[in-house]
């Protein structure tokens, strides 16, 4: 009984003896185990620092790189205001540029239309009867009978003949003359000057209507006649001048007797108008030669004798 005791009892002191060590190396296990712990955590500490330290940075990287993107945006945004104003302001000057375009291409064409009714009422108004055209001829001085061209304008307007503007209703006479102290060749109203009412009675006359267009030849006529000498006379002058408006055609013969004698065939007879006389002699031209007119004073030769 006292061995099984005794045994016991070293049983427990070997128990006990052998609970020290392990306890010590649990204990010992357990601090190098929190040592460890705690040098992982330092070092998990040490390196997470880094990261910790990097996410600032990464975190404050986007709004970093944000603000060049911002103002990127911005600049370009800009860039396509600017753009599109210019791009605006040529549309508006390409807009207005093609409105003036129509706006002359209207203008040309209603123009081009105006003037082609223009000439087409033109030519309808040239073959309009305007005046009346005579051919007179007087013999108030028996040695030197005188051929003459005598116009009235039948219209409310201005008729050119020639460089002559003849007014409303006005009348002009035209002849061929020797030199009368103003030149030899066309003289403008120098009959009307001269003429008196009683050479009416050795006076004989025909007439024809003239139109626009007939006029407007004169001018020519004139520039190729404008001058006198005893082969190319004042009946030369006026038959080519009658002869260029009618087809009543009076020859040329020289002589005023012979001339007249084709007028009888053709109804002539003493005129059927009343000469409009002459106030002023400023009124009387002389035709130049650059087809200009100049006002001129008649002379006294044979104004005693009429036309």
């Amino acid at each position: 009984m006292k061995s099984f005791k005794k045994a016991i009892a070293v049983l427990m002191v070997v128990a006990t003896l052998m609970s020290l060590p392990v306890s010590a190396s649990a204990e010992w296990k357990l601090k190098s185990g929190k040592k460890e712990e705690t040098t992982a955590a330092a070092e998990a500490a040490v390196a997470a620092a880094p990261a910790a330290a990097a996410a600032p940075a990464d975190a404050a990287a986007p709004a970093d790189a944000t603000a060049p993107a911002a103002e990127t945006a911005k600049r370009k945004t800009l860039k396509e205001k600017i753009a599109d104003k210019k791009a605006a302001k040529a549309a508006e000057k390409a807009a207005k540029e093609a409105a003036k375009a129509a706006e002359k291409a209207a203008k040309e064409a209603a123009a081009a239309a105006t003037a082609a009714e223009t000439t087409e009422a033109q030519k309808v108004n040239k073959r309009e009867n305007v005046a009346t055209m005579y051919l007179i001829y007087t013999s108030a001085n028996k040695l030197e009978p005188h051929f003459w061209i005598y116009i009235v304008n039948n219209t409310d307007e201005t008729l050119m003949v020639g460089p002559y503007a003849l007014e409303p209703h006005g009348t002009v006479s035209i002849g061929s003359w020797d030199d009368r102290g103003m030149g030899k060749g066309i003289h403008f109203n120098l009959e009307r000057y001269w003429v008196k009412e009683e050479t009416y009675g050795r006076a004989f006359s025909i007439k024809t209507s003239v139109n626009r267009k007939e006029l407007e030849k004169l001018g020519g006529k004139f520039k190729r006649h404008n001058y006198w000498n005893w082969g190319f006379n004042c009946v030369w002058f006026a038959t080519c001048i009658w002869n260029s408006c009618t087809i009543k055609f009076v020859p040329f013969l020289f002589s005023p007797r012979f001339s007249l004698a084709f007028m009888f065939l053709y109804g002539a007879k003493r005129p059927d108008y009343t000469i409009q006389k002459l106030n002023s002699a400023s009124k009387c031209y002389k035709y130049q030669d650059d087809g200009t007119l100049k006002p001129v004073v008649p002379g006294v030769l044979f104004t005693n004798y009429g036309v």
